[in-house]
C-alpha cells in the first residue's frame, strides 16, 4: 500500500503538489481561526450551587441545608467530591465531577435534581444554581477610581450595578459580573424602644406602617371614553420627611409618627466584602467571569471593547482601571512559543543546508516543515484545541522530526544519483523511486513510532491530563502529518527539486570531517568491544545517584505575570477593621517599584464563585514588565566579590564576560515576594504567596490553595481544630515552610439566646414568637424595596443601634407580652368594645375615650377614665376601654444571654466534616515530594487525638497521582513499541537494540536536568516520554543503515568470516552517518530555541525540551558506539548458530 503511494507521487509530482497546496490553505485557514489562550483550562467540571438564608447561623445552616443536600448530590452520577462551604446566611456547594465529563451534561444533572433538593429542606432557604463558568472563570478585574472626589461609595456601587454590569453582562461569552466593594445604601428605621413603650407600640405596628406607607398598588382598570385605563395607587417616596410623617398609633387626638419612635434616614446596607485600590481607601471592583468554554481572549476583547464604550456614560472624573488582564498573560504566552516556534523553522532549515550543501533539496524541507505545522491546526481546530503554551509547544516539540523522512529520502536519493554520472530523466526517476520505496516505509514506521510513544500523554488524568494533552494532540497531530507528507509530497518534492550537480558524499567536507572523527571510534568500539559495553553500563550507572537527587514536584510554577497574595487573619473580624488592615497592607506594596497596581480584597464578592471568610484577604498584584525591575549584583566564576572582577581577568575581556556571566541580573519574583512579605507582618496574618490562575485551579482541585495542604477529619469541630493546631506545631519549623497554618474551625464570638421555657408560658409566648422578634429587633426587616432609578433601595427597621450593640443592651431589650405574668392568679380578660388590649399590672388601670359596651372584670380597681382604687367585685356597664400601653419585659427575664465560641465557616466534603491546613512550601527551592515525606514522620512521631484522620493534598495529591500512572503507563509503552518494532522487523533482537537506546538516552536527560537543577516535574516526563520515541526512532535508522550494509556485503559474497562482518558493521555504521547525525542536529539545535526561551510560560516548556536535549545528544554518541557492537554480536551468533 505505502510503495504504491509512494510510487504514485513520484510519478505524478504536480497532482501531489495542487493537492497539498489546497491542504495548507485549509491549514491557514484553521490557523487563523484556532482561539488563543495562556494555557488550557486546568479546572475539573465543577456545578455551583448557592444556598440562601439570610440570618441564619452557619451550625443550623450545616445541619438543615447543607447536609440532606450534600448528601444529595454525593449520588449524583459521575460526582467525585462535594465540597459545602457554610457561613452566615450562606452554604456554597461546588459537586466536582469526574475527569472528562462533560461540563452541559453535568449542570442538567444539577439542574434536574434541584427540585427535590429544595423539598428537602425546612421554610426558608432558597436553592439556585450558580453561574455556568469553570474554575479559571476570573478573567478580568477592574476597579471603579473617582480622581475628581465628587463620588461616594454608594454612587460608585450603583454605577457598578447599573451601568457596568448590565453592559458587560451582555457581552457574548460573559457569564457572570460580580462586584465588591463599595456598598448599596438603604432607608433604615432605627427605633427607639422608649418612645414606643410610652406610645403603647411595638416594633410590629412600626414594620405594618413602614411596609403601608410606600409601595405602589394596582387597582385594576377602568373604561372612559372608550380607552383603557390602569388604576394604581403611586404610593412609592423615598422622601424621608414623608416617612417621618407616617401615622403608627391611632389616637385622634395626636397621631404618633414614624419620627415620633425612630430615626429616619439613609445607611449602608450590611455587606461582607471589601476591596481596596492601591491602598488609596475603599473602592468599588467589578469581576469578569468568563462562560466555561468560550474564547477566553476573544472575550476580553469584547469586554474592553464595550468598557471603551461607556466612557462617555461615566460621571466626570470617574475611570474603570483594569487590575487584573488576563489577554496581557495569553498574548505573552502564545508570542514566547511562536517566536520560538519561528527560530526553530529557520535553524532547522540551516542545519539541512549545512549538511546537504544543496539548495534545491533544501527546499524540499522548506516546503514541507511549514506545511505539516498548518495542516497540525486543521483537527486542532475541529477538536476545539485552543492555541495556548501546550499545545504550540507539542509543535516545538515536533519541529525536529517533521523533517526526518524528508532529509533521508534526500540523502539517499543523492547518494543513488551520485553512481550515475549525468543521468536521463527515466534514469533519475528510477533513482529517486529506488531510494523513496527503500526507505519510505522504515522511515513511515518510524515516525509512527513516535506518534505512539506519546501514548502516555493521553492516559494521563486530572490537571495532569488537561494540561499535557493539547501538547500530545498537537505533536500527535503534526506527526501524523509529517508521516502522511513523507510517502506522497517529499517524493514528489524530491523528484521536483533533487536535480543538477550534487556532490558525492565522500566530496562534501563535512562530511568528509564526520567520517574521519567517527571511524576510528567506531573502528575502536568494534575491535574492543566488551570494553564498549562496559564503558555503556558506567554511563547508565553513572546517571543513577544524579536521578536519585533531583527531587520531585507535580508542576513547575508558571509565571503568571502578576502575583496574589492570601493571607488568613483571625476569624471574626470586623469589616470596618479588615478594611484598615488592607489599606495598610496595599499602601506597603505599592510602595515596591516593580508594582504597576494593587487591588485588595477581604471577604466574598457577590457571586457564588467567591465563598471567602471577611478573615480571608485576596490581593491581586499587578506588576510592570520585567525590564523595568531592580537589578541585584550576582557572583559569577570570574568576579572576585559581587559585581568584581577578578585580578586575573584582563581589561578588554569584561565585556565578553558581561554578556556570559552578567554582574547584575533582574530580581527574581520569588525574590520580590519574600521582600513584600518582610515588610507585611501584621500581628495574627499568616502569609501565602500564590499567582491568580494556579491559586483557583489548586483551591477547586484539592480545597487547597497552598502547595500542600492537609485535610483534617474528625468527629467533631473541637477536635479538629486540636488535631490541626497539633500538626502545624509539628511540621512548622521544617526547613523550606514558608508558613503552615490551621484555619480554625470556631473563633467566631457568638451571642446565644437561651429561651426560659417557663417565663415564656407564664407571659403568653413561645420560643418562636421570642425568636422572631428578637430577628426584627436585631437582625432587622426589610418591608419594601422601592425603585430608585434605574437601581432599587431597601427600607428596613430595627432597632436602634444603641439598644443592641453590647450583651447589656441586649438583656434590656424590651420584649412585648401579651399578659402579665400573674403567679395563682386568673388571667387578665380585656375589655370588649375598646380598640385594643387593656393591662393591668399593680392595681392600676388606664383607659380613655367614651362609647357602649358590657364587660366583666375581675381585678383591681375600676374606672372609667383614668383612676385608681382598690377593691374586688364584678360590673357590668356602659364605656369604652382604649389601648393602653404594650406590657415589656427586660429580654434578661425571657432568656439567658451568653456569649460563646462558635464556628465562623463549616467545611464539609462529602458531607464529613473537615479542616484546612494551609502550608505553604518555597516549591522553587524545596523538594515536595521530600518534604511531604519528612512532614509526614514528624506528625507521626507527635501523635493525633483518637478519631482524626489526615489527607495530604494539594500538589502532593498531584504528584503522588501522577507518579502513581506513570508507573504504569510507561512499561505499558515500552511493550507496545516492542510490538510494533516486532512487527516491523520479523524478529525479537533488533526490536531490543533499539530499545537498548532508551537507557543511554535517560543519562543525558539526568546529567542535564541535574545541572540545571530541575526536578521530575509532570513536565520533565513528558520530555522523557518524548525522548524514548525520537531514541527509538533514532535506534530505527542505525539499524536500517546496518542491515542494508549487512544485506549488501552478503549479496556480493563477501561475508564470509567474522572479521568480514566487522568490516560490513563498521562500513554501515561509517558510510550513513551523515543522515543520522543531520536527523540528531535537527532535534538538538531546532529545540535550542524553546530551551533557552525566556518569557511566560518558558518554565514549563524549558522542563519539556531539556530532556530532550540532553538526551539525544548522549543517545547519538552511545547508539553510535553501542548499536554497531551488539548489532555486530547479534549477527555473529547468526554467523555460529546457521553455520553447517
Amino acid at each position: 500500500m505505502i510503495d504504491r503511494i509512494i510510487r504514485w507521487s513520484v510519478l505524478h509530482p504536480w497532482v501531489v503538489l495542487v493537492l497539498s497546496l489546497a491542504a495548507g490553505v485549509a491549514g491557514w485557514r484553521a490557523l487563523r481561526d484556532t482561539p488563543l489562550d495562556a494555557i488550557p483550562d486546568l479546572s475539573d467540571t465543577q456545578v455551583i450551587l448557592l444556598g440562601e438564608w439570610m440570618g441564619v447561623a452557619p451550625d443550623r445552616l450545616e445541619s438543615q441545608v447543607a447536609r440532606p443536600v450534600a448528601s444529595a448530590l454525593v449520588a449524583t452520577p459521575k460526582v467525585k467530591a462535594v465540597r459545602a462551604y457554610t457561613m452566615y446566611g450562606m452554604v456554597f456547594f461546588y459537586a466536582i465531577f469526574d475527569d472528562g465529563t462533560d461540563a452541559a451534561w453535568a449542570r442538567s444533572r444539577i439542574q434536574e435534581q434541584l427540585g427535590q433538593m429544595q423539598a428537602l429542606l425546612p421554610v426558608g432557604p432558597r436553592l439556585s444554581l450558580g453561574p455556568d463558568a469553570s474554575g479559571v472563570g476570573w478573567a478580568f478585574q477592574y476597579a471603579l477610581v473617582d480622581d475628581a472626589g465628587a463620588q461616594d461609595l454608594a454612587a460608585l456601587r450603583t454605577l457598578q450595578e447599573t451601568t457596568l454590569r448590565n453592559a458587560l453582562a451582555s457581552v457574548p461569552g460573559v457569564a457572570e459580573v460580580a462586584a465588591v466593594g463599595g456598598f448599596r445604601r438603604q432607608v433604615q428605621i432605627d427605633v427607639n424602644p422608649g418612645p414606643l413603650a410610652a406610645h403603647g407600640l411595638s416594633l410590629d405596628d412600626v414594620a405594618r406602617a413602614a411596609q403601608a406607607a410606600v409601595g405602589d398598588q394596582s387597582a385594576g382598570l377602568i373604561e372612559m371614553s372608550q380607552r383603557e385605563y390602569f388604576v394604581r395607587i403611586a404610593g412609592n417616596t423615598l422622601d424621608l420627611d414623608v416617612l417621618r410623617r407616617t401615622p403608627v398609633g391611632s389616637n385622634p387626638a395626636r397621631p404618633v409618627t414614624l419620627g415620633d419612635v425612630a430615626t429616619v434616614g439613609w445607611a449602608p446596607q450590611a455587606r461582607r466584602g471589601t476591596a481596596d485600590w492601591d491602598g488609596m481607601g475603599e473602592t468599588v471592583s467589578g469581576i469578569v467571569v468568563v462562560r466555561a468554554g468560550e474564547n477566553v481572549l476573544g472575550v476580553l476583547d469584547r469586554v474592553k471593547a464595550r468598557l471603551e464604550e461607556l466612557k462617555p456614560a461615566l460621571p466626570e472624573g470617574v475611570r474603570v482601571v483594569p487590575v487584573y488582564d488576563r489577554s496581557n498573560l495569553i498574548r505573552r504566552a502564545v508570542e514566547t512559543l511562536t517566536g520560538a516556534l519561528v527560530e526553530q523553522l529557520a535553524v532547522v532549515i540551516v542545519v539541512i543546508l549545512v549538511f546537504l550543501a544543496h539548495l534545491r533539496s533544501t527546499l524540499v524541507a522548506v516546503v514541507m516543515l511549514p506545511l505539516a505545522v498548518l495542516l497540525a491546526f486543521v483537527p486542532m481546530r475541529q477538536l476545539g484545541v485552543t492555541a495556548n503554551l501546550m499545545s504550540l509547544g507539542g509543535i516545538a516539540l515536533a519541529i525536529g522530526d517533521l523533517v526526518d523522512a524528508a532529509v533521508v529520502l534526500i540523502d539517499d536519493a543523492h547518494r543513488k544519483l551520485e553512481r550515475t554520472p549525468n543521468p536521463t530523466r527515466q534514469q533519475r526517476i528510477d533513482a529517486i523511486l529506488q531510494a523513496c520505496r527503500g526507505m519510505g516505509p522504515p522511515i513511515f514506521f518510524s515516525l509512527l513510532l513516535l506518534v505512539v510513544s506519546f501514548l502516555p500523554v493521553f492516559a494521563l488524568q486530572g490537571q495532569g491530563r488537561r494540561l499535557f494533552e493539547p501538547l500530545a494532540m498537537t505533536k500527535t497531530f503534526a506527526m501524523a502529518a509529517a508521516a502522511i507528507l513523507s510517502i506522497t509530497l517529499a517524493p514528489a518534492l524530491v523528484r521536483l527539486f533533487v536535480r543538477g550537480h550534487i556532490v558525492p558524499e565522500s566530496q562534501q567536507w563535512l562530511s568528509r570531517v564526520l567520517i574521519k572523527l567517527y571511524r576510528p571510534m567506531a573502528w575502536a568500539a568494534l575491535h574492543n568491544p566488551k570494553t564498549t559495553l562496559l564503558m555503556g553500563v558506567f554511563a547508565v550507572l553513572s546517571a543513577i545517584p544524579v536521578a536519585r537527587g533531583l527531587g520531585s514536584e507535580f508542576m513547575p510554577a508558571l509565571d503568571e505575570g502578576d502575583l496574589l497574595y492570601m493571607p488568613t487573619t483571625a476569624n471574626g473580624i470586623a469589616i470596618d477593621e479588615a478594611q484598615r488592615l488592607l489599606q495598610t497592607q496595599d499602601r506597603a506594596i505599592r510602595a515596591f517599584p516593580e508594582v504597576q497596581s494593587v487591588l485588595g480584597k477581604a471577604g466574598r464578592a457577590e457571586t457564588s464563585t467567591d465563598p471567602a471568610p471577611l478573615s480571608m484577604i485576596e490581593t491581586v498584584i499587578q506588576l510592570k514588565p520585567r525590564d523595568q525591575w531592580r537589578k541585584v549584583a550576582q557572583q559569577c566564576w570570574w568576579h572576585k566579590d559581587k559585581g568584581v572582577a577578578a585580578d586575573w581577568v584582563p581589561a578588554f575581556a569584561t565585556a565578553l564576560l558581561e554578556r556570559l556571566c552578567p554582574s547584575e541580573r533582574p530580581l527574581t519574583l520569588d525574590e520580590l515576594a519574600t521582600q513584600m512579605q518582610a515588610g507585611l507582618d501584621q500581628a495574627g496574618w499568616t502569609h501565602a504567596w500564590t499567582k491568580p490562575i494556579k491559586a483557583r485551579i489548586d483551591m477547586l482541585a484539592t480545597g487547597i490553595r497552598t502547595p500542600v495542604g492537609v485535610k483534617v477529619y474528625g468527629k467533631d469541630l473541637p477536635a479538629i481544630d486540636a488535631a490541626a493546631g497539633q500538626l502545624v506545631r509539628a511540621v512548622g519549623k521544617l526547613p523550606g515552610t514558608r508558613s503552615a497554618f490551621a484555619e480554625r474551625n470556631l473563633g467566631q464570638y457568638y451571642v446565644d439566646i437561651e429561651p426560659d421555657r417557663a417565663a415564656l408560658a407564664r407571659h403568653g409566648l413561645l420560643a418562636g414568637d421570642l425568636g422572631r422578634l428578637l430577628a426584627l429587633a436585631v437582625g432587622g426587616q426589610t418591608v419594601a424595596t422601592l425603585p430608585d432609578g434605574r437601581s432599587t433601595v431597601d427600607v428596613q427597621v430595627r432597632l436602634a443601634k444603641g439598644f443592641r450593640d453590647s450583651r447589656a443592651e441586649l438583656e434590656m431589650l424590651p420584649i412585648a407580652v401579651p399578659r402579665p405574668a400573674l403567679a395563682g392568679a386568673a388571667n387578665p380578660a380585656s375589655p370588649a368594645g375598646g380598640d385594643g388590649m387593656a393591662a393591668m399590672s399593680g392595681g392600676m388601670g388606664t383607659g380613655s375615650g367614651t362609647g357602649t359596651g358590657t364587660g366583666t372584670g375581675t381585678g383591681s380597681g375600676t374606672g372609667t377614665g383614668t383612676g385608681t382604687g382598690t377593691g374586688s367585685g364584678t360590673g357590668t356597664g356602659t364605656g369604652t376601654a382604649a389601648p393602653v400601653a404594650n406590657l415589656t419585659v427586660p429580654l434578661r427575664d425571657l432568656a439567658k444571654v451568653v456569649v460563646r465560641e462558635g464556628p465562623p465557616m463549616i467545611k464539609t466534603e462529602n458531607a464529613q466534616p473537615v479542616g484546612y491546613v494551609y502550608i505553604d512550601v518555597d516549591a522553587d527551592r524545596t523538594d515536595i515530594g521530600a518534604w511531604v515525606a519528612a512532614a509526614k514522620h514528624k506528625v507521626q512521631a507527635a501523635g493525633l487525638p483518637a478519631g482524626t484522620r489526615l489527607e495530604w493534598t494539594g500538589q502532593y495529591e498531584l504528584l503522588l497521582a501522577m507518579q502513581e500512572r506513570m508507573q504504569t503507563l510507561v512499561p505499558l509503552t515500552l511493550g507496545l513499541m516492542l510490538l510494533l518494532l516486532w512487527l516491523n522487523f520479523g524478529n525479537l533482537a533488533q526490536p531490543l537494540i533499539v530499545l537498548g537506546t532508551v537507557p543511554f538516552a535517560l543519562v543525558g536527560s539526568v546529567w542535564l536536568l541535574g545541572w540545571l537543577d530541575y526536578r521530575l516535574s509532570t513536565a520533565v516526563w513528558v520530555g522523557l516520554i518524548a525522548l524514548v520515541g525520537v531514541a527509538a526512532e533514532t535506534g530505527v535508522v542505525m539499524i536500517l543503515y546496518l542491515d542494508e550494509s549487512w544485506q549488501r556485503w552478503k549479496d556480493e559474497g563477501r561475508l564470509r568470516t567474522v572479521e568480514d562482518l566487522r568490516m560490513a558493521v563498521l562500513e554501515g555504521a561509517v558510510q550513513r552517518v551523515r543522515p543520522k547525525l543531520m536527523t540528531v542536529a535537527m532535534n538538538v539545535v531546532g529545540l535550542g530555541p524553546v530551551l533557552w526561551a525566556e518569557g511566560t510560560g518558558a518554565e514549563v516548556t524549558r522542563r519539556i525540551c531539556a530532556p530532550l536535549v540532553g538526551g539525544l545528544v548522549t543517545s547519538t554518541f552511545l547508539t553510535l558506539e553501542i548499536i554497531p557492537v551488539v548489532y555486530f554480536y547479534w549477527r555473529r551468533w547468526q554467523m555460529h548458530t546457521r553455520a553447517p
